[in-house]
């Protein structure tokens, strides 16, 4: 039974991580891509590293807002499992998690962590998209590479390395501010 009930908790929690994100990435995506779009000058010149940047922060703040109710299905889903059978909240999905939250809690209670998420966001997307239009633009523009999956490739590489760099200071005070809570 235990057996069987670990299988189907990685199947059901796993539908709480590809909506979260399918509605974090799209919505950063979509955002990123139309102000990129809006900020690209009539002659085709792309925006600067720096309005990149801010262009990346407006994006990932947005679409970390539209994923922070699956995130805290998902959340709660993977921490079910370590709560006493009389507290457990048994969300069979992560529609049943939304469903169980808006009504016995209010629906407010789906955007639990926002800020903490948008913040996160914010560092995370401006470093990886500008670092990543960045790196693919001056590699075409001083003809090191084509635009290929190569080049594809190592601006996906370089955007890695920033993002790394950017959000783990940012990861390290929200661990540790999420410590605090958690002990008090």
């Amino acid at each position: 039974e235990l057996r069987v009930q670990h299988r189907y908790g990685v199947v059901f929690r796993l539908s709480a991580g590809l909506l979260r994100q399918a509605t974090y990435t799209t919505g950063r995506m979509g955002v990123y891509s139309s102000l990129f779009d809006h900020f690209t000058s009539a002659d085709g010149t792309p925006p600067n590293v720096l309005m990149k940047c801010l262009i990346g922060a407006v994006a990932g703040s947005i679409g970390a807002i539209f994923g922070t109710p699956a995130d805290v299905v998902l959340v709660r889903m993977c921490l079910d499992g370590r709560l006493p059978l009389k507290e457990r909240r048994g969300y069979k999905n992560v529609f049943h998690g939304f469903y169980k939250i808006s009504k016995f809690e209010g629906a407010a209670t789906l955007l639990t962590g926002w800020r903490p998420t948008v913040v996160r966001a914010m560092f995370s997307n401006a470093s990886q998209l500008a670092s990543y239009s960045q790196a693919k633009q001056l590699l075409i523009h001083h003809n090191y590479m084509t635009d290929n999956i190569y080049c594809h490739v190592v601006s996906s590489l370089f955007a890695g390395g920033m993002t790394t760099l950017a959000t783990m200071p940012v990861d390290i005070c929200k661990t540790r501010y999420s410590g605090v809570q958690l002990v008090s």
